[in-house]
């Protein structure tokens, strides 16, 4: 089966799609609507106390007569926990996945091919970039790529994000 794998992306403080996941999830309704995918899978947790996880904001852009053929991980934390839930998710569904698009942004590429040969290495893998990357964010996916190679188990990474995350959840709250 061919899988569409939706990564995530935090939602705006009020709830909101970010335009970069509005644009991943019209890429992948497309490519649903035209069987290049027999199933799609939207991932992403709870980033936001009190909103709802990325997978679920996203999946608010699927189509109704599409909705059937969308699965949702809503634990994930990380690119590497995506990968590992949406996994667990097939499985647990008994599907025999033979080949995963993925759908991100250009940033994010190196650090999922890495990580997908070393979690999922049998499956055939693709992707669909979508949107546009600043030099900056382009600079933070080099990071964060660097910490997937020296923390595979994320020991160091998680910590760092739910800090950040918390540190920007705080700043928003006192400019609201």
């Amino acid at each position: 089966m061919r899988i569409i794998l939706v990564l995530g992306k935090q939602l705006l403080s009020r709830g909101e799609i970010p335009k970069e996941l509005r644009l991943q999830m019209e890429k992948a309704v497309e490519l649903l609507r035209a069987w290049q995918g027999d199933l799609m899978v939207i991932t992403g947790g709870v980033t936001i106390p009190g909103l709802p996880s990325e997978a679920r904001g996203a999946f608010a852009c699927v189509p109704e007569d599409l909705r059937d053929r969308v699965r949702l991980e809503e634990k994930a934390m990380s690119t590497k926990q995506n990968i590992e839930f949406s996994k667990e998710l097939l499985v647990h569904f008994n599907v025999d996945v033979h080949s995963v698009i993925i759908i991100s942004s250009p940033g994010h590429e190196r650090r999922t091919r890495y990580l997908f040969r070393r979690l999922w290495p049998e499956v055939a893998l693709s992707f669909e970039n979508v949107g546009t990357c600043t030099p900056r964010e382009r600079v933070e996916h080099m990071i964060i790529f660097v910490l997937t190679v020296l923390d595979p188990e994320e020991k160091i990474f998680l910590p760092l994000k739910r800090w950040w995350l918390e540190r920007r959840r705080s700043s928003q709250a006192v400019l609201g």
